[in-house]
């Protein structure tokens, strides 16, 4: 007669496997899921860096259409809104207005700063205006 105490057929799953593995996928999702989180984070900043180099770029173009007279007329510089600003939160934007290497020679910086998740950012850009205007030699 066979003994068939030693033969156990294997139906399922025992508890122990079945914890183990909703354990693994928990741990793994909550991976995914940070992932995720600083995935959005990094896209949002990424379009917040974009609209500020949008806006000082607008406006470094408007100042290089001047003239040179007007351009020292507002003096160290001033504030200037733009419509895109708003979307940036707490943003302010400014142009400053140096003596260059020369005196026919003006340096502007222009910037846009704004609050991201308690850090401030900034976005300068800087470039020369010329009292003859650019390429005159």
């Amino acid at each position: 007669m066979a003994d068939f105490r030693h033969k156990r057929k294997k139906d399922g799953f025992t508890l122990i496997e079945v914890l183990v593995t909703i354990f693994l996928l928990g741990v793994s999702l909550i991976s995914l899921l940070g992932l995720f989180v600083y995935g959005f984070n990094i896209v949002s900043r990424s379009r917040q860096v974009h609209i500020a180099s949008q806006i000082v770029q607008e406006e470094v173009e408007r100042i290089r259409n001047l003239d040179y007279e007007t351009l020292i007329s507002y003096g160290n510089g001033y504030s200037f809104q733009h419509d895109l600003l708003s979307e940036l939160g707490q943003a302010e934007a400014s142009v400053a207005i140096e003596d260059g290497a020369g005196e026919d020679i003006k340096k502007v910086t222009v910037s846009a700063a704004w609050k991201y998740k308690g850090r401030k950012l900034y976005r300068n850009l800087v470039t020369f205006v010329l009292r003859d205007g650019i390429n005159k030699r």
